[in-house]
């Protein structure tokens, strides 16, 4: 875990923790209309030697299954990943490492000096009211040629890909069902990202993981 910390919150006595560790802004209200529901996903990255044991201090403590790694291309190199579920996947805790000098996970490790958490995904109904309710200043840039792809890929709607189009939302889909998502810019190595599940869709959009970390590599060089 390369001292990430853990915490363990008790929700059955009433005891809020952000109402404590937070306090309130007068004058300024809860999320109105933007259509969050929950945490989808928590992502994060590591150091290539502590990859596995990662998996295994989720799995001997909480009892999570931990998912086959896979391959995510970045154009500075590969970046692995693997996930870590509980059994009803409520929770969902992607877990990735590089061995790539420039890598999206290694230059957040170097920001951050350490192991940490990168990513917040939060699930929502309906990801089109998201993306309208957002700041579409913070919003990753996808560029057009992926639209192109998927279009002809998934033989989408002329009508759906204009409206993905204009707010930067990736597509995936599979036999169980469909993906939508789209993600935020980074700040200092951090991002959070928009998804909806349709149906019986239980993976996470990999397909786009190439199209994600070439956009993010150019937001950082820019």
């Amino acid at each position: 875990m390369a001292d990430s910390l853990v915490y363990l919150v008790n929700r059955g006595t009433g005891y809020r923790f952000f109402d404590v560790d937070f306090k309130s802004i007068n004058g300024v209200q809860g999320e109105q209309g933007v259509g969050l529901e929950r945490i989808d996903h928590i992502g994060q990255t590591v150091a290539n030697v502590d990859f596995l044991s990662t998996g295994f201090f989720y799995k001997s403590l909480f009892g999570f299954d931990i998912e086959p790694s896979q391959d995510l291309p970045d154009i500075h190199g590969l970046v692995v990943s693997r996930t870590a579920t509980n059994k009803d996947k409520t929770v969902r805790i992607p877990i990735n490492m590089t061995n790539a000098r420039s890598a999206s996970a290694e230059r957040f490790l170097t920001q951050t000096r350490g192991s940490g958490v990168q990513q917040v995904a939060f699930a929502c109904k309906d990801i089109f009211v998201a993306a309208k309710n957002m700041d579409q200043e913070k919003v990753l840039t996808i560029p057009n040629n992926y639209y192109r792809d998927i279009g002809a890929r998934f033989d989408l709607p002329e009508k759906l890909l204009m409206s993905m189009k204009a707010h930067n939302i990736l597509y995936d889909r599979n036999d169980q069902g469909e993906f939508f998502h789209f993600y935020t810019e980074q700040i200092h190595g951090v991002f959070f990202e928009v998804v909806q599940r349709v149906a019986g869709y239980d993976n996470y959009g990999e397909a786009n993981a190439f199209v994600r970390l070439a956009a993010q590599a150019e937001q950082g060089e820019n």
